[in-house]
């Protein structure tokens, strides 16, 4: 199982970078990128129900 607060971490990150999307600041690619990193640092899995749920 995930650790919790890995799961948190990820989550607030992803968050953050939804609002950048949002405001313009960074492009959908830029998204998908930090997603990626957030993922791999957070040791969230690709298949995680988490992954993606800001």
């Amino acid at each position: 199982m995930e650790n919790y607060q890995n799961i948190l971490m990820y989550k607030l990150a992803m968050h953050m970078a939804e609002e950048m999307l949002k405001k313009g600041i960074i492009s959908s690619d830029e998204y998908d990128k930090i997603n990626d990193k957030m993922c791999e640092k957070f040791s969230i899995k690709i298949t995680s129900i988490y992954r993606n749920m800001t």
